[in-house]
């Protein structure tokens, strides 16, 4: 005769279960997986890689171009008794006085021949086949905005704005100095750029820190041209600052509105 043994509920859940394992794919089928997932990996930091080289690059050729503004300007004050170019006051346009200052000139884009574009400044280049190069205005470059006069912070930002909007609507120009609530450096003006403003503020009683003197932006490069959120500023001093967008003035989101504002891109 059979006997089976009866389990009591209480014991059934005292007797040791069989352990099921959770089933994975054979080795190689694993290691086939983090192959592809590795390769996928390697393929992503590359095609990164070559986007931020990319992005370097034209980061210095912006570089470049703002190096090439700043000394562009300078040879203009010397020309100028120390003043750098008036503003233009044709409405909408941040950038020098048209035909004011030291012309000065960027390669542009290349042309096959000389009768592709002939109304434009053309540089011949014999070692290149032959081809032609325009040649566009420096001071007519709409990727950087000229501010014409020295703000150093956010509030004395703002003035210059409004001082620049109630000019431009009255049809005048940018030859003198601007009265303004909040102007250069706390003074009650705002003053036309000049190479040796700091110098001639401090002379006038001015306070001026002569372990950091102030640094008066000159071109803020418009932002959105890189992969990296930011622009290229030129100070009075002729230094170059690669800033972030938002970041310190003239970077500051408020700021660079208000000059996209009166100072639309072409294309808007």
């Amino acid at each position: 005769m059979e006997v089976k043994q009866v389990n009591t509920p209480e014991q059934e859940e005292s007797v040791p279960k069989p352990h099921f394992a959770l089933s994975y794919a054979p080795w190689p089928t694993r290691y086939s997986l983090f192959v592809v997932c590795l390769a996928a990996t390697v393929l992503l930091l590359m095609r990164w890689g070559m986007g931020a080289r990319a992005d370097l690059e034209h980061r210095q050729k912006g570089a470049y171009d703002a190096s090439s503004l700043g000394l562009a300007a300078a040879m203009s004050a010397t020309q100028a008794d120390g003043l750098l170019p008036p503003l233009d006051p044709a409405p909408g346009h941040l950038r020098p006085k048209p035909g004011v200052g030291h012309p000065a000139y960027l390669v542009d884009g290349r042309v096959k021949s000389l009768e592709a574009k002939p109304d434009a400044g053309l540089l011949l280049s014999y070692l290149d086949d032959g081809r032609a190069f325009t040649m566009k205005e420096l001071f007519d470059s709409c990727d950087f905005f000229y501010l014409g006069y020295a703000v150093v912070n956010e509030e004395e930002g703002a003035a210059l704005v409004k001082a620049y909007q109630a000019h431009v609507t009255r049809g005048l120009d940018f030859e003198d100095d601007l009265p303004a609530g909040t102007g250069t450096l706390g003074t009650g003006t705002l003053y036309r750029l000049r190479i040796d403003l700091v110098e001639r503020l401090a002379e006038a009683g001015v306070r001026i820190d002569p372990v950091r003197p102030p640094r008066i932006p000159v071109f803020v490069e418009r932002p959105g041209h890189y992969d990296t959120p930011g622009g290229w500023v030129i100070y009075l001093d002729r230094g170059v600052e690669w800033l972030p967008y938002p970041g310190p003035f003239p970077m500051t989101e408020a700021f660079i509105q208000a000059l996209e504002a009166i100072s639309p891109p072409p294309s808007s």
